[in-house]
């Protein structure tokens, strides 16, 4: 695989990651390459090894050739992560025999070095040097740190088998360690919540491995955990455990390591008649919490009743302030999968974690505010889901109960998405002038309207197909309709602007600002409100286009103030070339999720992504935008 240049590998890199075709135009814009060069670099690999497929769909790899790229990928997954691994779990090594290992020359070797050297600083590490010799110096805690790192980066932690860390580990037990942790924390009446474990696993499996290589934590730099506490008890446990299995000789600082790693992971257990409710909630701290929760849902207009899940949210925020304090984290594999799908819910749920690291004095990251969305996600969409229902009406008699029976097989089978709001006996009682956005009938009529279903009065297996069918095609159509109206409604010829500049997310943020502040629609201190709002969670969606917008909803008019880049982006890790700054009035909080939920909806898709950045006007754009 050392035939493929570093363009080669990078495209390779990419389709491997897909599971349906991906057009050239998607790849080109992804990895900031021009569509002839990838046509030309897609020739050129599969002369060397035949590996994508192309078609007029788009390229995808070949299935026979997945297994002949995993030991590659393995190897040469990330250049910079396989030297670090090289590099961290040994003390020196000699440059003459990395570059042998590598199959690189020692110029190419130097190259590598010099790039991690940004990635080290970053867990305040170093590379030093000495006669031909390499080695990272620094903290034992920041290097467990960063093996941590290395190991979620590489395999997401989706350790559906756990000799994917045996593989990491040389002649690691995983399976005994994780019997081990689990037995102890079950001795002290407690259990790991489940989206913990993968991630309690790996950052304990590291440190037991590093005290069994000889690398204890000696610097005295942790907060001292009380020996009183259940977390310190548990990690003594664990350890003394596993010293029956290898000799190692926790220190102090190790153990309270171990302590800090299980903080805000481990729930009591509960007795068969207790509830979450028993579990104690300090009454200032639940007040906190509510007042959150109050000020959030009453600032974008959401009647919600909330009381019923306040005290287990409350205890799921406890947990989180000491992750927070103990410098843990939580894996979220749905993270993406919630960003992508209900965006408001997502943002919504940024501003109640801003509240929270404000009020608590903590930091929150995004796998936590993705947790934070599930919970009160639930509540939103319980609140807004009659509204988004399909009106019907039944036109049905009541011979042998056949109207009674309709109706219960409807509000058996389709009570998500169907609320029946009239029910007449004959066609004639019928009002044209009333809008319905679905009809049944068991009578068959003259109708000109799309949106009529004529059923037997049996409701056979092809009736519900049938209604099946149309519902969901009304419900597309209706949420399309509903996007494209509201979109179109948001755009001004005095805030579009087609760019032909590499730049910076700041600068993309502060020009489409300052745009917005020169025409009167938004306060001076919108630029600073929308880069904090940045800094709590990136805006960018799928590495393709950016919505930044102000943590305060008050602006003069809502609008978006768009930017098209006919080069790049940087915007964090990623290189895009379409921004869309949305400014909100307050009177349009309540609409924020619409409008946020459709632009995020509308713009997933690459396909339509990559035609808004050819635009060259407003209306060129907004009419690709609601096509």
């Amino acid at each position: 695989m050392n035939r493929f240049s570093d363009r080669q590998r990078a495209i390779i890199n990419l389709i491997s990651q897909q599971k349906q075709y991906i057009p050239g135009k998607s790849i080109a814009s992804t990895l900031d390459f021009s569509l002839r060069t990838v046509q030309s670099e897609i020739v050129n690999i599969n002369r060397i090894l035949p590996l994508i497929e192309s078609t007029n769909r788009g390229y995808l790899l070949h299935d026979d050739m997945r297994n002949i790229l995993k030991p590659f990928k393995e190897r040469t997954l990330n250049d910079s992560h396989s030297l670090l691994r090289k590099l961290i779990f040994n003390d020196r090594l000699s440059l003459d025999d990395l570059a042998d290992f590598f199959y690189i020359s020692t110029s190419t070797l130097e190259k590598r070095l010099r790039q991690i050297k940004p990635l080290l600083q970053k867990y305040d590490l170093k590379l030093k040097r000495s006669r031909n010799h390499v080695w990272i110096e620094g903290s034992e805690m920041a290097k467990r740190k960063l093996i941590n790192m290395l190991i979620k980066e590489e395999t997401d932690f989706s350790f559906e088998e756990l000799q994917n860390l045996d593989d990491y580990f040389k002649g690691i037990n995983t399976g005994r360690i994780k019997i081990i942790i689990t037995e102890s924390v079950l001795r002290h009446n407690y259990y790991i919540e489940s989206n913990c474990v993968q991630n309690l696993l790996v950052n304990i499996v590291i440190a037991l491995y590093r005290m069994r290589s000889d690398d204890y934590i000696e610097e005295n730099i942790i907060t001292t955990v009380e020996e009183s506490t259940v977390e310190y008890k548990i990690a003594a446990d664990i350890c003394s455990t596993y010293a029956t299995h290898w000799n190692i000789n926790p220190t102090e600082e190790d153990i309270s390591y171990i302590a800090m790693l299980l903080a805000g992971q481990i729930k009591p257990q509960l007795s068969g008649s207790e509830t979450t409710e028993s579990i104690y909630v300090d009454e200032t701290f639940l007040q906190k919490i509510d007042d959150i929760l109050f000020s959030t849902f009453n600032y974008y207009l959401l009647e919600i009743n909330y009381k019923e899940f306040l005290h287990p949210f409350a205890l799921h925020v406890d947990a989180l302030i000491k992750r927070a304090n103990a410098k843990q984290s939580v894996n979220n594999d749905i993270l993406e999968t919630i960003k992508r799908n209900t965006p408001f819910i997502y943002d919504f749920a940024v501003s109640i974690a801003q509240q929270i690291a404000t009020t608590f004095h903590i930091e929150i990251n995004d796998e936590e505010i993705g947790y934070i969305s599930i919970h009160i996600g639930f509540l939103i969409e319980n609140q807004t889901e009659q509204n988004n229902k399909l009106q019907t009406i039944i036109i049905s008699s009541e011979y042998m109960k056949i109207k009674t029976n309709l109706i219960k097989k409807i509000n058996d089978n389709f009570n998500d998405l169907i609320h029946i709001k009239k029910v007449i006996n004959n066609v004639g009682a019928l009002d044209i002038s009333e809008n319905y956005d679905l009809i049944l009938t068991t009578k068959q009529f003259s109708s000109n309207r799309s949106n009529t279903v004529v059923v037997s009065p049996f409701y056979t297996l092809e009736d519900h197909l049938n209604i099946n069918e149309m519902v969901h095609t009304l419900i597309r159509n209706k949420d399309r309709n509903k996007q494209r109206a509201l979109l179109s409604s948001f755009f001004s010829e005095d805030l579009f602007f087609v760019i032909d500049e590499e730049i910076d997310k700041n600068k993309a943020i502060e020009f489409l600002g300052q745009k917005a502040i020169s025409i009167g629609l938004t306060n001076p201190g919108f630029i600073e409100s929308v880069k904090q709002r940045e800094a709590l969670s990136s805006t960018c969606f799928f590495n393709t286009f950016a919505i930044p917008h102000a943590i305060e909803l008050d602006a003069k008019k809502t609008m978006f103030a768009v930017m098209v880049n006919k080069q790049t982006v940087h915007w964090d890790d990623n290189n895009i070339h379409l921004v869309l700054m949305i400014t909100v009035q307050q009177k349009d909080r309540k609409e924020f999720v619409k409008i946020y939920n459709g632009i995020i909806k509308t713009l997933c898709d690459p396909n339509r992504t990559n035609d808004l950045i050819s635009s060259n006007s407003l209306n060129d754009f907004v009419k690709k935008l609601t096509n």
